[in-house]
């Protein structure tokens, strides 16, 4: 059995190896993980991760676990990494302030 203490190590040691954004992926490799914010009524996937390909192009790789005739098995999209837009706030003029 293991101990708390020891518990807290594996933990901690998965939680670092979690933290993708300091890792470089080598041409041809990739990392999926399981997507904590799944859940059966929405269509997100499974696993998400990231995946450079041959070129050096880097590509967002989803996962969703499926059942078919010869049983489970992994259905895979790629996409263009996700950049969220920065939202433009309009400065007022001061007469428009309060104070």
């Amino acid at each position: 059995m293991i101990s708390l203490s020891q518990q807290l190590i594996i933990w901690n040691k998965q939680l670092k190896l979690n933290n993708m954004s300091d890792y470089e992926h080598k041409a041809g490799n990739g990392s999926l993980f399981r997507n904590s914010n799944k859940t059966p009524e929405n269509n997100q996937p499974d696993y998400s991760g990231q995946i450079m390909l041959q070129d050096g192009k880097m590509q967002q790789i989803a996962g969703w676990v499926k059942e078919g005739q010869k049983g489970k098995f992994f259905s895979l999209k790629l996409s263009d990494p996700y950049v969220k837009e920065e939202v433009k706030q309009e400065v007022k003029a001061d007469e428009d302030l309060p104070f």
